[in-house]
């Protein structure tokens, strides 16, 4: 490459050192005007020469003057000659390095190629890097073989052009790299002649990104365009004097233009009427000045009379260098959306006037069950002075948290599955005196227009006076009903166990009168011992029932008192001792003597006496009755009374302490049962705020338990 430099640098130095014959011929002319001088001054002073003479004086004038000087001409012309050439090589070097340094760095693909062949005899960096392949693979091959090109077409289009023209420029091609890979490139061409050879000179320049943003582009500006075309909102586009610039097909149609471009240069006058035009040029300007956006509702008024609402957003339009050229604003028609909002605005108003001056609760609630609108009922009702304090918050804010979590679960049940709950009775703490009020509430779910739920709407009328007397009425009822039933048990008892020992005693009276004659002491004695035995049964009836009587009167007295539990119980085994030891039944007590009760002694000793009486009823000879006692877990005291009895079914442990239920048997040895002992066993300890249970099995026993709380309970 070098070599064909050079001598193309040559070329073109020697073509501007041509000589000039001019100067040459004029020299000489000169020259010899000297010597012809010089030759006739010779002859003034010699006019004896002769021709011969004259001709020699000629000759040495010639050479003493005319060879001089040629040989000082031709010296110096050699000299500046060689100058010359030796500044032409300095410039021809400067550039040639200024050449290899454009051709190697260009990042465009430079190479030289042979037309005679199409080898490649040059290429750059450039080329390199642009086609992947290194400098042994392209130099001395013919570029048809290396199938850079991706069409013969383009080929022939590049040959033909620089054939015509000498020069071909920026012809858009498709090229192919080593791996394949096809790209966009513009490829410029000229012709070179170096020593004879034909050759030429190709640029190439990659545009496959341009073309990408070039593509990109187009893709954007058919986007905007779609947009601007398609969207029913109004945009448009003005300059710094608010003159439209571009707007699309609804802004032009909401105009009454059938083109869009028929705006352009026109501003907001040309169609709104004065006042509103100029409220739109002054928001424009403020945007131009200042740079910040605005958005805005606006009630434009058109030449024609129409009334429009629209929802602005207007916003300065920048250049690439962040200048303010105009205002771009996008406007939607809310004018629809106005009309129904102030329809929507009255019906509200009509709504609240309703609302306000309903006695009932009157509420709305949103899907989280938190209120958006009320009534002041409601709200006086919750502790609050006014509606809007309850708004955004739910029940959990004003009522207990568990009356709160079952408002929510109702509401959050019926927003699930949609179905109303109509006229259901709920109750509603006062939030402000903290009674307990019933309401009848009607809950309706609230659905949007795709009829998925997004709150409900209730209603609520207080029925706590109603409710008040419904309760009363019940209770009473059920008083009723349980004196009645407790009337039926004493007629029970008074008819069932009553007549049983009164017959025996009276039979026992009639055989004594009639036979008493015939019969012996010990017959006497006998029947005596069996009128004795009636007689005692009757009282201890009489005497529960009185006890069970002066209870439900309320006049049995309770004076409850701290005792030592195992002195108490003892006292009471030694009472029923002899009774045990006719039966052969062994009490026995395993109490701790730390242990203090605190009980009305009537009312103890009344259950134990009660306890332990029926435990050696229900024994068998030889048995064993144990009490026992002591702490549970709640601290309370729990009294055990555990015998090796009969036992009883589960039924019979079922209906043991109801007094609708006859429960009397008799024991292991036929003696007689009121049913009415183990009541009042019950009645007695729940007065003192214990409980009373049985844990028995038929055949196996039974155990009979109650509890009595410390002393604290009565304070």
């Amino acid at each position: 490459m070098k070599m064909e430099t050079d001598h193309f640098i040559w070329n073109k130095k020697n073509g501007k050192a041509i000589k000039s014959p001019l100067k040459l011929f004029l020299l000489m002319i000169l020259l010899i005007i000297i010597i012809d001088i010089a030759r006739l001054f010779l002859i003034h002073i010699f006019p004896e020469l002769t021709l011969f003479y004259e001709i020699m004086v000629n000759l040495i004038l010639i050479l003493v003057i005319l060879v001089p000087v040629l040989y000082f001409f031709a010296y110096y012309r050699f000299k500046l000659t060689v100058e010359e050439l030796q500044k032409a090589e300095n410039e021809a070097r400067k550039n040639e390095e200024k050449f290899r340094k454009v051709f190697m760095t260009s990042p465009d693909a430079i190479s030289v190629k042979r037309i005679s062949d199409g080898e490649y005899m040059l290429i750059n960096e450039g080329f390199t890097k642009m086609f992947q392949y290194n400098e042994e693979e392209i130099v001395g091959r013919s570029f048809r073989a290396m199938n850079i090109l991706d069409s013969s077409e383009e080929l022939d289009i590049i040959f033909n052009t620089l054939y015509k023209k000498g020069n071909a420029e920026n012809i858009e091609v498709v090229l192919q790299k080593k791996d394949g890979k096809k790209f966009s490139a513009l490829v410029s061409a000229s012709l070179l002649e170096l020593d004879g050879v034909a050759y030429f000179l190709t640029v190439t320049k990659d545009i496959s990104n341009s073309k990408r943003i070039e593509g990109e582009l187009l893709r954007d500006q058919l986007l905007i365009d779609a947009l601007m075309n398609n969207l029913t909102d109004y945009i448009y586009i003005k300059d710094c004097e608010s003159r439209f610039q571009r707007i699309n097909r609804s802004s032009a149609h909401a105009f009454g233009l059938e083109d869009p471009d028929q705006i352009i240069g026109k501003s907001d006058r040309d169609f709104y009427l004065e006042e509103d035009a100029k409220k739109a040029y002054k928001d424009e300007q403020a945007i131009i000045r200042t740079g910040q956006p605005i958005i805005k509702e606006e009630k434009l008024s058109m030449k024609d009379g129409t009334d429009m609402w629209l929802l602005t957003t207007k916003m300065p339009l920048l250049d690439k260098d962040r200048n303010i050229v105009g205002t771009f604003g996008i406007s939607k028609n809310i004018t629809e959306q106005k009309n129904l909002e102030e329809a929507l605005h009255l019906k509200h108003l009509q709504l609240e006037a309703i609302i306000a001056n309903s006695p009932d609760h009157i509420y709305y609630k949103d899907r989280n069950s938190k209120f958006v609108l009320c009534n002041t009922p409601l709200a006086l009702l919750a502790g609050c002075t006014s509606e809007k304090e309850l708004i955004g918050k739910s029940d959990f804010d004003f009522y207990p948290h568990d009356l709160a979590q079952q408002y929510f679960n109702v509401e959050q049940a019926l927003m699930e599955n949609g179905h109303p709950l109509l006229n259901y009775e709920e109750p509603l703490s006062n939030n402000q005196t903290g009674e307990l009020h019933w309401f009848l509430s009607s809950k309706v779910p609230v659905k949007d227009a795709d009829g998925n739920v997004i709150g409900l709407v209730g209603i609520s009328r207080d029925i706590t006076d109603r409710k008040k007397s419904e309760d009363e009425i019940r209770s009473k009822n059920e008083s009723l009903q349980n004196l009645n039933t407790e009337k039926d048990k004493f007629f029970s008892i008074v008819a069932h166990d009553l007549r049983g020992p009164l017959s025996s005693f009276v039979a026992a009276t009639k055989m004594i009168t009639d036979e008493i004659n015939t019969m012996s002491i010990e017959e006497i004695k006998e029947i005596t011992l069996s009128m004795r035995a009636s007689a005692t049964n009757v009282y201890t009836l009489l005497e529960n029932l009185l006890e069970w009587s002066r209870l439900k009167r309320g006049v049995m007295d309770f004076v409850p008192e701290r005792f030592n539990l195992k002195e108490k119980i003892q006292a009471c085994v030694d009472v029923l001792s002899e009774s045990a030891k006719k039966k052969s039944v062994d009490l026995e007590v395993e109490i701790s003597e730390d242990i203090y009760a605190f009980a009305d002694n009537h009312m103890f000793d009344t259950v134990i006496l009660n306890l332990i009486s029926n435990a050696i009823k229900f024994s068998y000879t030889g048995g064993k009755v144990t009490l026992m006692a002591d702490y549970n877990i709640d601290h309370y005291i729990e009294i055990k009374v555990k015998d090796s009895g009969i036992g009883m079914s589960p039924e019979l442990i079922s209906k043991l302490f109801l007094i609708t239920e006859k429960t009397s048997r008799t024991g292991t040895q036929g003696e007689p049962s009121t049913g009415l002992g183990l009541l009042l066993c019950k009645e007695f300890i729940e007065k003192h705020g214990g409980k009373i249970w049985v844990e028995s099995a038929k055949g196996k026993g039974s155990t009979f338990i109650f509890t009595l709380p410390d002393k604290g309970y009565f304070f």
